[in-house]
C-alpha cells in the first residue's frame, strides 16, 4: 500500500504523455493521405520527457497500443517517401538549358 500512492503520482503525468502521443499519431495518421499536411508535420527530433520515473503497469496495454499504431504506419510513411523520391528523380531527369525554359514538365512513370 505505500508504493500506491507514489505510483498515482507518476499516473497523471504518463497519462498526459500518452494522450499527446495518441494525439500526435492521429494526427499523422491523417496526415498520411493529404501531402499539403504531411508537409506541415514538425520535423523535430523526439526524445523522451525527464523526470517522469518508470511507466506504470496500468498504463502498459495503452502505450503498446500506441506502439502497435506507431508500426502500423511505418510502411505507409515508406511508401511515400519512396513516391517522394520517385518524383524528385523525375524531375532532376528533365534537361536544364539555361536558354530554354520548359513552361509544363510531364511526369516520368
Amino acid at each position: 500500500m505505500a508504493n500506491q500512492p507514489e505510483s498515482a503520482g507518476h499516473l497523471v503525468p504518463w497519462e498526459r504523455f500518452l494522450a499527446d502521443l495518441e494525439d500526435q499519431v492521429a494526427q499523422l495518421r491523417e496526415s498520411c493521405a493529404d501531402d499539403a499536411s504531411l508537409l506541415e508535420l514538425p520535423h523535430a527530433s523526439w526524445s523522451p520527457p525527464a523526470g517522469m520515473g518508470e511507466l506504470p503497469p496500468e498504463l502498459g496495454p495503452r502505450a503498446r497500443a500506441i506502439l502497435a499504431e506507431m508500426d502500423s504506419l511505418t510502411p505507409v510513411l515508406g511508401e511515400r517517401r519512396d513516391e517522394a523520391a520517385r518524383q524528385l528523380r523525375a524531375v532532376s531527369s528533365v534537361p536544364r538549358d539555361s536558354a530554354v525554359t520548359s513552361v509544363y514538365l510531364d511526369s516520368v512513370g
